[in-house]
């Protein structure tokens, strides 16, 4: 079965078994214009991931660094590590960038 079968599958099940106003997760192949304006039409929210390049990130790289430098970010504790989120909308997206200096130095 092909992946865009599958998630066809998947996504005229959900309403069966998801409350409306629900966050749905999805990989990389999920993240799609058409995917997204799909769930939203049936009334759920999406968090998705963007592939592992750094191009796709560069205006989200410069916008955080910008947030950063004039300390508009929100800073996260767990456990012993510190990460910080600047929040990005992007047309009717919003794109949470998150950043943590110990694991940028590994």
């Amino acid at each position: 079965m092909s992946d865009k079968k599958h998630l066809n599958e998947i996504l005229n099940v959900i309403p069966r078994v998801i409350p409306k106003n629900s966050i749905l997760i999805f990989d990389t192949g999920g993240n799609t214009k058409k995917n997204k304006d799909k769930i939203r039409a049936m009334g759920y929210h999406y968090l998705t991931l963007k592939p592992k390049k750094i191009g796709p990130y560069k205006k989200e790289i410069a916008y955080f660094k910008k947030q950063y430098d004039a300390k508009n970010v929100e800073t996260i504790k767990i456990d012993n590590s510190i990460y910080y989120c600047a929040k990005m909308e992007v047309e009717n997206e919003l794109h949470y960038i998150y950043f943590s200096k110990d694991l940028y130095s590994i």
